[in-house]
This record gives structure tokens, C-alpha cells and sequence, in this order.
């Protein structure tokens, strides 16, 4: 069975999002942690929220639950996505 378009994105989304949450772990610097632009995450109420650039976009995420919005065109959209998430 062939993996669909979604399948493959959330893949990749994970794999970001593992790779900045490694980096982070080091004490590397990461992508762009958002702070104060984003409302707390919807469904843990943690705070700390980050947008990551990737490849092909943008994605916000949450650092506790890991709840994240779908990729993005620019960081400004990724921000916007997530704090519609009420």
C-alpha cells in the first residue's frame, strides 16, 4: 500500500520536530522559539511554543505534548494557525 501525501508530510513533520526537540536537548540553538506571539498550546496549556522552518514550510509545535499545526508558507502564517487553535 502506497503512503499518501499526508502520511509522507506527517513523517516528515516528526522527523523536524524530533531533529529541533535533539538539538535542543544539547543546549543547541534552534529554530525560532516563539514566546510571546503564540497563545498556550490548546490542549496541555504549556506555554512554550516554537515555530520551526523546514524544507518546505513552516510549522509551530509545541515543546510538552508535541501538538503542532500542518506546514506553512512563512513563520507569519504558522503563528496565525496556531493561535486559531482554540
Amino acid at each position: 500500500m502506497e503512503e499518501t501525501d499526508i502520511e509522507r508530510m506527517d513523517k516528515w513533520a516528526n522527523a523536524i520536530i524530533e531533529t529541533v526537540a535533539s538539538n535542543r536537548r544539547k543546549n543547541k540553538a534552534f529554530t525560532a522559539h516563539v514566546g510571546k506571539e503564540t497563545i498556550p498550546c490548546p490542549f496541555c496549556g504549556d506555554d512554550r511554543i516554537f515555530v520551526a522552518k523546514a524544507i518546505n514550510g513552516w510549522v509551530a509545535n509545541c515543546l510538552k505534548c508535541h501538538s503542532r499545526t500542518g506546514l506553512h508558507k512563512d513563520r507569519e502564517s504558522a503563528v496565525k494557525a496556531w493561535n486559531r487553535r482554540v
